[in-house]
């Protein structure tokens, strides 16, 4: 948060827009239940009052992401993303193409 919060104001300073952040690690599917595994807590309210700037997008932490990453490799053509990922990352281009 903190790395955040210094390049927000960065881009304030430089008169550069900040269309918002993207909250990275939000949740994790439980490899049993499917359920939801909030790790780090549910920040995200807390985590926009304190950037002031909306947040755009929750991706969830999976190994896929990690792993295209790793090989340079888009996200959307892993064969074990999972939906809840690609609809993360949908969701967060469809929002900064509307903005």
């Amino acid at each position: 948060v903190i790395d955040a919060l210094r390049g927000i104001e960065m881009f304030r300073q430089t008169r550069i827009p900040v269309l918002g952040a993207v909250h990275n690690m939000a949740l994790s599917a439980c490899p049993h239940c499917g359920g939801d595994l909030d790790f780090f807590g549910t920040q995200s309210p807390s985590l926009q009052d304190r950037l002031q700037v909306p947040i755009l997008a929750e991706i969830p932490l999976h190994p896929s992401v990690n792993l295209a990453a790793q090989q340079g490799t888009p996200w959307v053509n892993m064969p074990n993303c999972p939906v809840s990922v690609r609809a993360a990352f949908t969701h967060l281009a469809e929002v900064v193409i509307g903005k």
